[in-house]
């Protein structure tokens, strides 16, 4: 297996960008009102809690899930 790619997702304010292996590969306009905020469970490649959700299909390893205050 080789050493895959190194994926990173940052959300600030009302910006949401995707970082692949150390470069930009995207970014999108969020309104700073709209909240992830819920009482479910964090899924990570799996299945969620809710209807009409789908998994990744392929290799996870070395998740890392921080909150910058």
């Amino acid at each position: 297996m080789d050493g895959g790619n190194r994926i990173a997702c940052s959300r600030g304010n009302s910006l949401l960008t995707v970082v692949v292996d150390g470069a930009e590969a995207g970014r999108t306009a969020v309104p700073p009102s709209l909240s992830i905020a819920n009482d479910d469970p964090l899924c990570i490649g799996g299945k969620g809690t809710s209807a009409n959700n789908d998994q990744f299909v392929g290799a996870i390893d070395d998740v890392f899930v921080t909150q910058i205050a």
